[in-house]
């Protein structure tokens, strides 16, 4: 198809506001970007004339939708940031663990040090005599 061609399009929208009748011009026609695209085409149309309130349905439509994406947009921005959290409090909780371990290995060390410290010198100590 042609680009500066005049098109009428039938836009089905969403239920609750039901088909617009548009009059345009078609101001850009590609291939579909896709690698199965079947020969289809991506149109951009310019609209001109809308039949009776059109323009105010799309209009309406487009910002329901809007408001629609950034709700998404933001609940999926939520979901990421507490799933981000989620994962830092498990790291520092590891680092805790990994920590605590550590310090009680150190522990048991220095018992065993002391322990055998003290047995050496138990070992290294003269009998006392019995007169």
């Amino acid at each position: 198809m042609d680009t500066v061609q005049p098109v009428q399009c039938t836009l089905n929208l969403s239920a609750g506001y039901g088909p617009l009748i548009v009059h345009g011009t078609v101001i850009r026609c590609e291939p579909m970007a896709h690698p199965i695209s079947d020969g289809n085409h991506e149109i951009g149309v310019f609209f001109k004339e809308f039949q009776e309130k059109g323009e105010e349905i799309l209009a309406e439509y487009l910002q329901k939708v809007g408001h629609e994406e950034q709700d998404a947009i933001k609940a999926g921005y939520l979901l990421l940031k507490q799933k981000q959290m989620a994962r830092r409090k498990k790291k520092r909780l590891e680092a805790l663990r990994k920590r605590r371990r550590q310090q009680a290995r150190l522990r048991r060390k220095k018992l065993a040090l002391k322990k055998k410290a003290a047995k050496k010198k138990a070992r290294g100590r003269p009998k006392s005599k019995k007169s």
